[in-house]
């Protein structure tokens, strides 16, 4: 606000200037909490980066001292296959090229290729004389209704909560927790039942609460 305009505010009627007043007044606390002013105390995801100091060169060298042992991942004692890699034309300007003249070796440790175990389980009723019902065996290798594995689900509780992978990840799709059809998502029920998805939380989901359990048949 300039001189002439304050100026002009004052030249008001009283109620009129009096109210015109305390709307600056608001306007002026509302920017004071939107943007309170930075001091010693102030979080660092509250300060904006142009108030931030910049980081200075890093003072130590990075790695141990010299003179001290190193410290790497140690060479795996067995190798498990051998894979050559030969040229017959130069990658850069496609010309021939002889004989090879030198080579060095790479050991690369990496995750075999895992195909999924399915496995059909036959569950067998019974007539139960004295409680006049059908008796099944209790499965235990998956939750009522689910089609993965209870390791599975396991494992999928580990990279959730202590790895920290979203449930949205596309690798959930990948590995066949999420299956997409007609435009929907549908997920497995062991995994709504281990706690690790809502059906309530996914896009294009018509359930306003939480998902109904279903319940297994024995």
């Amino acid at each position: 606000m300039t001189r002439d305009e304050a100026s002009a505010i004052l030249d008001l009627p009283r109620e009129q200037a009096i109210e015109l007043i305390l709307c600056l007044a608001e306007k002026a606390e509302k920017f004071d909490l939107m943007h309170p002013e930075i001091g010693p105390t102030t979080p660092s995801a509250m300060t904006p980066p142009y108030l931030k100091a910049a980081c200075g060169k890093r003072k130590k060298k990075p790695g141990r001292p010299a003179g001290h042992p190193g410290c790497t991942r140690p060479r795996p004692s067995k190798v498990d296959a051998v894979k050559p890699h030969e040229l017959c034309h130069c990658p850069e300007c496609g010309g021939p090229v002889k004989k090879s003249i030198r080579q060095h070796r790479r050991l690369i440790e990496d995750i075999p290729n895992i195909e999924p175990l399915v496995t059909e389980h036959v569950v067998h009723g019974y007539w139960c004389s004295r409680c006049k019902k059908i008796v099944t065996a209790t499965l235990t290798d998956a939750f009522p209704n689910g089609r993965i594995g209870l390791r599975l689900i396991v494992f999928t509780a580990w990279l959730h909560y202590l790895v920290g992978v979203s449930v949205d990840n596309p690798g959930l799709d990948a590995l066949g927790f999420v299956q997409r059809q007609d435009q929907r998502r549908r997920i497995d029920p062991g995994l709504e039942q281990a706690g690790l998805v809502s059906m309530a939380k996914l896009p294009g989901s018509r359930q306003s609460g939480p998902a109904k359990r279903g319940t297994e048949r024995r």
